[in-house]
């Protein structure tokens, strides 16, 4: 009697539990934030939630009963009686999208996402379909769509090849650029149409740049030779589809023509370096009659090496600040009327000493004179040794020339006053003509003419 007791005190117990959690379940769906809907295995309508009535502006007495695919809108119902179909034999549903149609006719699209409650058999109790709008998040999708459609038809038009590709090296997207200049033949892999090599069933390189992307998701930037013979510089980098997704993408420029000007610059430049160090005279660029860079012979010619005449001022060359100022005056005047000027001074040496140079200078750029001028020095020591020589050896000859004539006139005299041997006579006589013709072609050829004396100089 009294386990009899004891089991309808704990059924009561349990039926109470019972209708509590029921009432906590039913207030959970009827208040739930999304749409809830059930339905039998006909597909007919048996439960709703408030969320639902409310949004499709019926009331329970004129949902329940009816069929879900009542609500479904005409361009759709073939494609619900299949996926209904569909979800009777797999008891779950996921995303599907289905417009469906409100009390009033208004068009909503939906996605429905479902699952069916089975016995303890494996027999149907009921569907339970959860309905979510997706307006807004179409609205955004179709936003995206359209944004992305206005990147790649920017990318279409670009002149350099552009590629995006998947985590597992699928290509996605391909320009008109790659398309025209690449062999894009289907089931190709992408070392297959830029390199050339063989697919080796779809195997990537061994230092494969995108997949390097998609380990550290950073930008990587490198310069390859392609099968089509042009060299570009290459651009791979990381990008987020609007899902999430990881992709990278390639952007091909192709810098064939640069590299040849680069070349062609360079072996000018070797050339130029060439001439440079292999030049007799000193060369340098001034800014400021600051030395800029100079080649090694000025290094040698001052005796400092090229750290040190770096950016150094040329004014501790000079003897004196006059002197300096004087330079300074001429190189500005005839920089000013964009002319080449040619200069003679005297420069130290980092040992003290002191020597004669020929300074010529010559703006850089004859429109901006403020680049600076190129100079070119040339240690004149011995030259203008060698023309206070040529003045000494000048003023020589023409004290010989008239130290000689003296001697002639009298021997001259002689013959004619004390030589009666009229043969002898005219012989030394005539000997005499031949020496004084040669003195006078040495005194007005060129001894005493002050063109041939510069004529003389410029070898010197």
């Amino acid at each position: 009697m009294d386990n009899e007791l004891k089991s309808k005190e704990q059924l009561l117990e349990d039926i109470v539990e019972l209708k509590e959690k029921y009432q906590c379940y039913k207030f959970l769906f009827d208040n739930a934030p999304l749409s809830y809907i059930s339905v039998d295995e006909d597909g007919r309508i048996i439960k709703a939630n408030r969320a639902c009535l409310e949004y499709l502006n019926y009331s329970e007495e004129e949902l329940i009963g009816n069929y879900l695919k009542n609500l479904i809108s005409p361009d759709y119902i073939e494609d619900f009686i299949s996926f209904y179909d569909n979800f009777l034999e797999k008891g779950i549903a996921k995303d599907i999208e289905f417009e469906m149609l409100k009390k009033d006719g208004t068009k909503i699209l939906f996605s429905l996402n479902g699952k069916i409650a089975y016995d303890s058999k494996g027999h149907y109790i009921k569907g339970h379909f959860i309905l979510n709008d997706i307006k807004e998040k179409r609205r955004i999708l179709d936003a995206i769509t359209a944004s992305r459609k206005r990147l790649y038809s920017l990318l279409e038009e670009l002149p350099a090849y552009v590629c995006v590709y998947g985590p597992d090296l699928s290509i996605k997207f391909v320009n008109r650029y790659l398309r025209d200049n690449f062999d894009l033949a289907d089931g190709k892999s992408c070392h297959k149409i830029f390199h050339g090599f063989e697919d080796r069933n779809q195997e990537p390189c061994v230092s494969c740049p995108v997949l390097k992307v998609f380990s550290n998701e950073k930008i990587n930037i490198s310069e390859r030779t392609q099968v089509n013979g042009k060299t570009y510089q290459i651009y791979d980098f990381p990008f987020k589809d609007y899902d999430g997704a990881m992709l990278t993408v390639e952007m091909g420029i192709d810098i064939t023509e640069r590299k040849k000007i680069q070349e062609e610059l360079q072996t000018r430049e070797n050339t130029l370096n060439g001439i440079f160090a292999a030049a007799p005279v000193g060369i340098g660029l001034l800014t400021d009659r600051k030395i800029q860079w100079c080649n090694s012979r000025m290094c040698q010619i001052t005796g400092y090496s090229y750290e040190e005449l770096i950016k150094n001022h040329t004014k501790y060359f000079y003897e004196s600040e006059n002197e300096y100022s004087r330079v300074g005056s001429e190189l500005e005047l005839c920089h000013n009327e964009n002319k080449i000027v040619d200069i003679e001074t005297r420069w130290k040496r980092k040992d003290g000493t002191v020597f004669d140079c020929h300074l010529r200078s010559s703006p850089l750029d004859s429109l901006r004179p403020e680049n600076g001028n190129i100079i070119t020095i040339m240690d004149i020591t011995d030259r203008k040794k060698a023309q206070i020589q040529l003045e000494e050896n000048i003023q020589y000859i023409a004290f010989l020339i008239d130290n000689i004539r003296n001697p002639l006139s009298i021997i001259s005299g002689y013959a004619e006053l004390k030589i009666e041997d009229e043969k002898m006579n005219k012989r030394i006589l005539n000997q005499v003509d031949k020496i004084e013709d040669l003195i006078e072609g040495l005194d007005k050829g060129w001894i005493d003419s002050e063109d041939t004396k510069e004529f003389l100089r410029s070898f010197m």
